[in-house]
């Protein structure tokens, strides 16, 4: 049952990290940190609750075209958002008892674009 329900634009148009990613470390160390920080000050700026007993975080992503693509590479990004959503308070740990998540791939928009919902539960 979900209890309340909120929308966050991500200010990219693909998720930034993947899951057939073959960075340099360091390269996905700096996307790492900027996919969690960003994470707090979208939060912040939304003005989204703290102490939330469970969520359900579902990252989206409109690609620029038809293109097959697998729904658990964007897992990549979305594990750090996640991070940065418990830093920001939105829950008191990311484990699987207050955290659930999926990736989905909706239709195609150009430009791409990505976006969070955020279910209380």
């Amino acid at each position: 049952m979900t209890l309340r329900e909120w929308k966050v634009p991500l200010p990219y148009a693909s998720p930034p990290l993947s899951l057939n990613d073959r960075l340099h470390p360091m390269v996905k160390h700096r996307w790492t940190k900027k996919l969690r920080g960003d994470a707090h000050v979208l939060a912040l700026g939304y003005r989204l609750p703290r102490g939330l007993a469970r969520v359900h975080v579902v990252l989206h992503w409109a690609p620029p075209d038809s293109r097959r693509r697998d729904t658990d590479n964007p897992v990549a990004t979305l594990k750090p958002i996640i991070d940065g959503l418990r830093d920001y308070g939105l829950v008191h740990d990311d484990d699987a008892p207050h955290v659930s998540s999926e990736c989905v791939i909706e239709a195609p928009t150009r430009p791409g674009t990505t976006w969070l919902t955020i279910e209380e539960r």
